[in-house]
């Protein structure tokens, strides 16, 4: 089995597909042009677009959960107006980490 390893905190998960090293139970979003894009295995940006404030890391690079949470709680990342989630100030992203950290 392949694992995924997160690009910013370097703690590697154990891959979702055996053929795919790139999506993980809670480390499956990546950078593309910019932005940070969510997928399936995410528990708190799957199907979500982020936006960094400030210099975004390198495109493909994989970010897991935590490493979200903490940008989101930072305010050096914040969800995209273009994404199926909702817009956040940094209350908003506080409360939506506490409501998915809740149900986990």
């Amino acid at each position: 089995m392949k694992n995924v390893h997160c690009g910013i905190c370097q703690k590697s998960y154990i891959a979702l597909f055996e053929q795919d090293g790139t999506q993980a139970r809670r480390c499956s979003a990546d950078v593309r042009n910019g932005r940070l894009i969510g997928h399936y295995g995410s528990e708190i940006a799957d199907m979500a677009v982020f936006d960094f404030t400030g210099k975004a890391p390198a495109d493909g690079t994989i970010m897991c959960d935590d490493c979200i949470r903490r940008g989101l709680a930072r305010g050096t990342l914040r969800i995209s107006e273009g994404s199926p989630a909702v817009r956040s100030s940094p209350e908003e992203a506080e409360m939506m980490i506490r409501i998915i950290d809740e149900q986990a």
